[in-house]
């Protein structure tokens, strides 16, 4: 009940229900809703980010200037971590994500035009950039074959998350205001005629009351002065008290969906270590791997560009880092591979260990134990 409805006819002199609610705040829905969201993006972002961006010059792996720029620095002001946090940002925040290029740097747009054509090519324009604080706006139109330009999918998958929360949201508050209402102070309130007569309009009654009361109701231990007029008792609540799980279970639910949205495991989200394994590899299987092919592509194609690619020239996301690995729990592993033909320097490599350059773990091994398919052993 608000303060206005409960003073409704304040002047009359009557007996009013009053509790906490009157005087608090309830926490906004959309914060749960930011707070699922963000937690996503940032699982994802960093991801991204901590994948390698190998790059191939005639099919075989080649550290040049165009790994320097996809790994370590992408333009003067960002580090790689940062460009690719805020790409991902962009991308599921916005539905999609737009990098353009300038004097070999790459920026992510903060903001973009797009003029869609279906038989040439789409023009952006209005294009502009974050650089820490400051928005810059750049004063050229792009041709779609001059940026790299994704879309997380056909439909704004933020936009049916908003929708869902619209009404899901108010299940939350619902929740949270009967937890306080059903656990706060709950009284009765007897006003005499002659005392709301001191009032010149309800306005400033109102203002008084809500002033009288506001620190009793606020503070965890108080004594509530009542003048000549005014009469206050406590009430219990005959409903059955909601407990904090209750509404905790609500606020878990915006997470569920947020991840079911995005798919990312439910337990990733919510940092559940059962079966972290299974739910990694799901992650990286059904959220992640695909946003690293579609970086893949558009870097292929706009980038790198056709006649490159059918030579071997081209970007390849290696999102096998993305997953912390122990030695110890796959030294069985990096044996087997050594014994069918990975060199040493190349396993070190998937563990995310440095190379040794060393010839030696530069060859290549093979057991003599191995046969052909014709049932013949190898000499080597």
């Amino acid at each position: 009940m608000k303060v206005s409805q409960w003073l409704k006819n304040i002047f009359s002199g009557t007996t009013l229900e009053i509790n906490s609610e009157c005087f608090g705040t309830i926490a906004s829905e959309i914060i749960y809703k930011e707070i699922a969201l963000n937690t996503a993006i940032n699982l994802i972002a960093k991801a991204i980010s901590n994948s390698e961006f190998k790059t191939y010059e005639n099919n075989k792996e080649h550290k040049n200037s165009n790994y320097y720029l996809f790994n370590i620095e992408p333009n003067s002001n960002q580090n790689a971590s940062e460009f690719w946090n805020d790409f991902v940002y962009h991308l599921i925040n916005d539905n999609e994500a737009l990098i353009i290029q300038s004097n070999d740097q790459l920026f992510v747009a903060d903001s973009f035009d797009v003029q869609g054509k279906a038989l040439k090519k789409s023009v952006f324009y209005n294009v502009s950039l974050k650089i820490h604080d400051e928005i810059i706006l750049l004063n050229k139109r792009f041709s779609s074959d001059e940026v790299i330009y994704t879309r997380l999918n056909n439909q704004d998958i933020k936009s049916y998350i908003d929708k869902l929360f619209l009404s899901y949201g108010q299940l939350i508050s619902v929740g949270i205001n009967d937890y306080k209402n059903q656990n706060g102070i709950r009284g009765k309130l007897k006003i005499s005629g002659m005392f709301s007569q001191r009032f010149e309009d309800q306005e400033k009654m109102q203002t008084y009351i809500k002033n009288k009361f506001k620190n009793y109701f606020e503070s965890i231990n108080a004594v509530l002065p009542l003048e000549e007029g005014l009469d206050f008792n406590e009430t219990n609540s005959s409903k059955s008290p909601i407990s904090i799980s209750e509404v905790q279970k609500g606020i878990e639910g915006a997470f569920d969906y947020v991840s079911m949205a995005l798919n990312i495991p439910k337990g990733i989200m919510k940092g559940d270590l059962a079966e972290i394994k299974l739910q990694m590899n799901n992650f990286l299987t059904f959220c992640v791997d695909p946003i690293a092919k579609m970086i893949d592509r558009e870097f292929n194609r706009k980038y790198f560009k056709k006649e490159n690619f059918l030579k071997g020239t081209y970007l390849r996301t290696d999102t096998s880092r993305v997953e912390h690995i122990n030695i110890f729990d796959v030294a069985s592993s990096m044996d087997v591979l050594t014994r069918i033909g990975y060199s040493p320097d190349e396993v070190r490599k998937l563990i995310d260990q440095p190379e040794t350059n060393e010839a030696w773990a530069k060859a290549h091994y093979i057991t003599k134990n191995y046969q052909d398919m014709k049932g013949e052993k190898t000499d080597e």
